[in-house]
């Protein structure tokens, strides 16, 4: 624990140093809010399905075709509507 507790130190002087401090106070309040937990775990999924689909270019592969039929009874369905 002596060491964590020496890091922390080191970090606050730091800081001090640089004139943070204020910025650090409004850091810690950020990390307890929950609404930051939601984007950083929304984040993380993103970048996690980023990480995964990467190479795979295509879309899918995936078309839609129609008949004449099709358009005809989209288009007796949609003049009954």
């Amino acid at each position: 624990m002596s060491s964590i507790t020496s890091v922390i130190e080191e970090t606050q002087h730091a800081a001090e140093r640089l004139g943070l401090r204020r910025h650090l106070g409004i850091l810690r309040k950020m990390i307890g809010e929950p609404l930051v937990h939601f984007l950083l775990i929304g984040l993380a999924l993103f970048a996690l399905y980023a990480w995964m689909e990467r190479g795979n270019t295509s879309n899918g592969g995936y078309q839609i075709t129609l008949t004449l039929d099709d358009l005809r009874q989209l288009d007796i369905s949609f003049v009954s509507q």
